[in-house]
């Protein structure tokens, strides 16, 4: 099928080219004119400052302009007409008594029409025509009331395209059928590639990513057929799906360190743009990774801040010094940072970092670590088949909340037969976790998980805003109290270790964060490190392979999660699609890494990769001298 793309492509583009030397052969010329920009019915518009301009062409910034002014469009109804050039006009006529010219007909449509022309002697085929705005016509008649002209209008250079012929009447009839069928073939064209594209989209097996930037209307992580409440719940025409309210806005970025040997070390994280992945050749890389290879890319914003913020803090550093360049990074970020799509940023290279470590040394990162505590991790299932993961063999299941406050008593209850209804299918002994994934308050949860609990809820995960440390602290306590065996789970959308130092001050005794999204692995050291301080578990959210290797080097990281990403929830497939060649995967409930794989041990597939972000040359140059260890005085820093 990318194949079939690509020769479409090719096709357009010839087909382009035809029409292009066709109307250069009718003796097309360019000349400057000027418009300004209007945005209507969410689209751009240009606004033509006379009636000779109301002809726009196949692109909207082009214009196709006849010699003389148009005659005859096909009248709609409703149409709006307004005065000549010469100012004298009156609006309710059709033609000027003073200069005789015709006036500009626009229907008042939303979106552009075609209309087609009754002389097809000296004029192009077909054109699209616009109505003015509102807003336009009474700007038009306030500055004719006050004597000013059309021409005085706000205006913005731009190029028109103008088309005469002075062939015989047989000769233009011929040219302007040829014209005509020139400029609709493209049109077809670009309608097939849509097409192809929809079907290219629904046929390939696996995107090159993961999560929801790959996932289908109609996957189960989308809300389909169970919903899944979530932060947008409160809005009822959001509640419905996830993807509605741009659950997968931004994509998948990687990033790639490369040493002065060629080494190289991958880094995976979320802050890339739906559409497609990218490429770079040399240095400190960045790749947004999405979903097809027909979109033209846009410029990221995690790419920016990689290629030309975070890479003076890298190029040119010891590999080895990982704590001083992620201390460099969150510090040279901390005025726009702390949070979000900067701290998954520093997360993305810092796990290439330590991949690149791995590889130096020959080793994995589980060894750099400290060494294996486990020879494999046990893992749970999140999924929407509780019953297929207990076939599969993993050591649990945890289900989305399907209902948020917003739908009351009958959505507690329909979350309360949801649940009763899978503990029925996986019988009592099989462990159930419920997802409420930002959606809950602290009353709703307290009811929520009273209701849950003779059913055998052994968690209940992140059910307030994650910001709410009083709330963590008051649901934490009143669990406690009523002396519920229902644990409180959170820190999926956590970041750094201080927001981490609050939830663990606020109760939480079982931490999820993700590894590509905290600060790494490097920040994820020291969140273990505070939560074995306070008797917490450590059990981060999805991250496949990169919270494998820190789950095996810390005791109290005990159970690994594997998101089930398979449309029907029917397969054990890859987390990172097939992002990667040899992603390991759970067999009989257990996850083992390969002592031989140094690094993270996962290959990156490097097919249709583009890097849309590249710093300068000159740049990664100067960068290089000040990240060598200067000779200082020795002081006392505090």
């Amino acid at each position: 099928m990318p194949s079939f793309i690509n020769r479409l492509r090719v096709l357009w583009a010839l087909t382009l080219l035809v029409f292009l030397a066709g109307q250069a052969d009718s003796r097309l010329h360019l000349k400057p004119m000027h418009c300004h920009k209007v945005e209507m019915h969410g689209m751009s518009h240009w606004t033509l400052p006379n009636k000779a301009d109301c002809a726009v062409g196949i692109f909207s910034c082009w214009y196709v302009n006849v010699s003389r002014p148009v005659p005859n469009f096909a009248q709609p109804a409703q149409s709006t007409y307004f005065k000549g050039d010469c100012g004298t006009c009156p609006a309710n006529e059709k033609s000027c008594v003073t200069c005789s010219e015709p006036y500009c007909n626009f229907k008042k449509t939303k979106s552009p029409r075609v209309l087609y022309h009754t002389d097809l002697m000296n004029q192009l085929s077909y054109v699209w025509v616009r109505r003015l705005t509102p807003f336009e016509y009474r700007l038009r008649r306030s500055r004719e009331a006050k004597g000013s002209s059309a021409d005085d209008f706000p205006r913005r250079p731009k190029v028109r395209v103008t088309v005469s012929s002075d062939f015989s009447s047989k000769e233009s009839r011929s040219i302007a059928g040829l014209g005509a069928a020139c400029q609709l073939l493209p049109l077809l064209l670009l309608l097939a590639d849509r097409v192809a594209c929809t079907l290219y989209r629904y046929l390939e097996p696996w995107p090159r990513c993961p999560g929801f930037a790959r996932s289908e209307p109609t996957h189960w992580i989308n809300g389909y057929p169970t919903p899944i409440a979530n932060p947008m719940s409160c809005y009822s025409q959001y509640r419905a799906t996830r993807k509605s309210w741009g659950i997968n806005a931004l994509g998948s970025m990687i990033v790639e360190v490369e040493a002065e040997d060629g080494t190289t070390g991958v880094g995976v994280t979320i802050a890339g743009e739906p559409g497609e992945r990218h490429r770079s050749a040399t240095g400190i890389y960045m790749y947004s990774c999405l979903r097809h290879q027909f979109a033209v890319p846009l410029l990221t914003a995690g790419c920016y801040i990689v290629e030309n913020h975070l890479s003076r803090f890298i190029e040119g550093e010891d590999p080895r010094n990982i704590e001083k360049m992620w201390d460099c990074m969150y510090r040279a970020t901390v005025n726009y940072g702390r949070k979000g799509l900067t701290l998954q940023a520093i997360s993305a290279v810092d796990l290439a970092l330590w991949d690149l470590l791995g590889r130096l040394r020959g080793e994995p990162v589980y060894n750099l670590l400290g060494g294996l505590c486990r020879d494999r991790l046990p893992v749970y299932c999140t999924t929407a088949r509780p019953d297929i993961a207990q076939k599969l063999g993993f050591a649990g299941a945890k289900v989305p909340c399907p209902h948020g406050p917003a739908e009351g008593d009958a959505g507690l209850r329909r979350n309360v037969a949801y649940f009763a209804d899978w503990r029925r299918k996986v019988g009592p002994d099989f462990p159930l976790m419920l997802d409420c994934y930002m959606a809950l308050s602290v009353p709703y949860s307290l009811r929520l998980a009273k209701a849950l609990e003779p059913h055998g809820l052994r968690w209940l995960e992140e059910p307030l805003h994650p910001d709410d440390y009083p709330g963590y602290r008051r649901l934490a306590d009143s669990l406690m109290a009523s002396g519920s065996t229902v644990q409180l789970t959170c820190g999926e959308h956590e970041y750094s270790r201080y927001g981490f130092r609050d939830l663990i001050d606020g109760g939480v005794t079982v931490l999820q964060p993700d590894i590509t999204w905290l600060g790494g692995i490097t920040e994820a050291r020291r969140v273990v490190a505070m939560a074995a301080a306070r008797d917490a578990v450590v059990v981060p959210h999805g991250s496949s392979v990169y919270s494998y290797h820190l789950q095996m080097a810390f005791p109290n990281c005990p159970l690994g999660e594997f998101i089930n990403l398979s449309p029907e929830a029917d397969t054990v497939s890859p987390y990172f699609g097939n992002l990667f060649l040899d992603e390991p995967l759970p067999e009989r409930g257990f996850v083992r890494l390969a002592a031989d794989r140094p690094g993270f041990g996962v290959t990156l597939n490097r097919e249709d990769l583009r890097r849309p972000c590249e710093g300068r040359v000159v740049d990664s140059k100067h960068q290089r001298v000040p990240n060598k260890m200067d000779e200082e005085l020795p002081v006392v820093p505090f």
